[in-house]
């Protein structure tokens, strides 16, 4: 031998050092495979929040000059709408006398009853549209249909020309402005919001004291007459909308997610049990408005009385739109709505009870209180069955949309009635409107019931 020493491996070396290398490869693939899946993780959660809208925390100022110019600027739109719509009562009673006398009282209501549903329907749309951050492209082609639609009521002599102009055109374009004005107000108040949700709601009581005294005196004018009655009319709903027009802002994020109509919001079973309430109570709630004048003519009450009645209702529901909705901001909004609801309902039964001038002005009066808390509470219930106040807008605009198919059929449903017994007797219709509040309330009922068990607060 040489003496030289040899290094080659055994073969128990070389088994060892394999399993060696076997294992660090081991080790990197199952790192390798960590990696993978915590890189599909992250991607999957990504793509969970990318999917699905947001949830948002806010401060809200609940009061400032800024916070209350933008109830001001809702009150003017509400002034303008709901409250030009409250006027309806006169319309109803001065088309039956003079250009439509040849039609029946169901017939002429369907004018009032598809503005009323336009402007809940307007809330289908513009809802979400809200909630993408084009409240002023709406706000402002709202304004100048509503405009335009009173300005060719006036000129408008048939049936088909008052209909699409007063029942469609106006009712689209105070659809296009209400669910904005009130949605802004949920932007900017969330402690005092049912009290600034009143204060806009008392905008549509002074317009239902302004306008029908207006067109009363001004279309029984000889000197004036009906057509530039309701052109004056139109001009005071400019002016209010122009300045409402700079008003209005929003302070929330665009909520860029979902469609334009969403129904998945009804998957919420509380809010559409809310919603179908809701729907029934306004379903009936309208037969004083549009019947009380023309009733109380009937009764052989002066017409000097019978002309202001609804201003005096709605004189009343200027308070039940403002003092309820700042007891709800302590008690909850549907503590307040349920009783204002069944009052409501009973008041109805009392409608035929109603026979001399001093009746026919406490009835407006008491009725015109608690049917405004009906009105105005709406909102604010809404919102606080709500969790995100993101997407107040569209929870809004379909809820909206579910009772407006109420306004829409309720009052021709309670003119028919009456047509259907002569026209001279109201108790065929004051029986079915008050059943019908009735079982809307009870649907409140069970709303608030479910939203306490929820929550496990009686302040619902």
């Amino acid at each position: 031998m040489n003496g030289t020493t040899s290094y080659a491996p055994s073969t128990t070396e070389t088994a060892t050092e394999k399993n060696d290398t076997e294992r660090r490869q081991s080790v990197g693939d199952v790192d390798e495979q960590k990696d993978e899946e915590k890189e599909q993780t992250v991607t999957k959660e990504i793509d969970a929040e990318a999917a699905s809208p947001p949830t948002y925390d806010y401060d809200f100022p609940d009061g400032g000059w800024q916070a209350w110019s933008v109830v001001v600027g809702s009150w003017l739109v509400s002034f303008s709408t709901f409250g030009y719509i409250n006027a309806y009562g006169v319309y109803q009673d001065y088309y039956q006398t003079h250009q439509l006398a040849d039609y029946s009282a169901s017939a002429i209501t369907w004018i009032g009853s598809l503005q009323l549903a336009f402007i809940f329907w307007g809330g289908m749309l513009t809802g979400r549209l809200f909630d993408k951050g084009y409240m002023r492209h709406l706000v402002f082609a709202g304004s100048v249909l509503s405009v335009f639609c009173l300005m060719m009521t006036s000129l408008a002599k048939s049936y088909y020309q008052i209909l699409l102009a007063q029942g469609v055109g106006l009712g689209l374009g105070f659809g296009l402005l209400y669910v904005p004005a009130i949605s802004c107000i949920s932007h900017w108040f969330r402690r005092r919001r049912a009290l600034a949700n009143g204060v806009l709601a008392s905008g549509s009581s002074t317009g239902g004291i302004v306008f029908p005294i207006m067109l009363n005196k001004l279309a029984n004018n000889p000197n004036i007459g009906y057509g530039w009655a309701v052109r004056a009319t139109g001009f005071v709903v400019l002016g209010c909308l122009l300045v409402g027009n700079f008003l209005l802002k929003t302070r929330l994020p665009r909520r860029e997610h979902g469609a334009v109509l969403d129904f998945s919001m009804f998957k919420d079973v509380t809010y559409s049990i809310y919603v179908v309430g809701c729907f029934f109570v306004l379903f009936g709630i309208y037969l004083p408005f549009f019947f009380l004048q023309q009733y109380a003519i009937q009764q052989g009450i002066s017409e000097n009385i019978a002309f202001y009645s609804l201003a005096f209702l709605n004189a009343a529901s200027l308070f039940g739109r403002v003092v309820p909705n700042f007891v709800a901001d302590y008690v909850g909004p549907l503590n307040v709505l349920i009783p204002a609801c069944f009052v409501t309902s009973v008041l109805i039964f009392i409608f035929l009870a109603v026979h001399t001038p001093a009746g026919v002005v406490v009835y407006a009066l008491v009725f015109g209180f608690f049917s405004g808390t009906y009105v105005s509470v709406i909102p604010a219930g809404t919102a606080s069955l709500t969790a995100d106040m993101a997407t107040i807008g569209i929870r809004i605009g379909m809820s909206f949309f579910v009772v407006g198919f109420g306004g829409l059929f309720g009052s021709p449903v309670i003119g028919a009635i009456i047509a259907r017994q002569g026209g001279g007797t109201y108790w065929g219709a004051a029986v079915f409107s008050g059943i019908v509040c009735l079982i809307g309330t009870a649907f409140l009922v069970w709303a608030r019931q479910r939203q306490v068990a929820k929550t496990g607060s009686w302040k619902a």
